[in-house]
C-alpha cells in the first residue's frame, strides 16, 4: 500500500514534557491503535489525543485512531 499523504502524529507526555510522535502503521497502511514511534521504537500510549501537521499548525483529529485517519484525510 501506497504510503499516506499525511503523516498523523499523537501528543503525548515523555519525561513530564509534551511531545509530538508519529503514529506507528502496520504494514498495510492502517494506524496501530495508541501506539507511537519514540526514538526508533514502539510505546503505547493511550493518555492522549491524535493530530496531523497541515500548513505549519496542528489539526486536532480526536482520540479513536480510525476516526482520527478519516479525519485528518479529509482536512488535506
Amino acid at each position: 500500500m501506497a504510503q499516506p499523504k499525511f503523516q498523523l502524529y499523537k501528543h503525548i507526555k515523555i519525561s513530564g514534557k509534551w511531545r509530538y510522535c508519529r503514529a506507528a502503521i502496520y504494514s498495510n497502511g492502517k494506524v496501530k491503535p495508541h501506539v507511537v514511534m519514540v526514538g526508533g521504537h514502539e510505546e503505547k500510549h493511550a493518555e492522549s489525543s491524535y493530530c496531523s501537521r497541515y500548513k505549519d499548525s496542528w489539526v486536532e483529529a480526536g482520540t479513536d485512531p480510525a476516526r482520527s485517519t478519516a479525519d485528518a484525510q479529509q482536512a488535506r
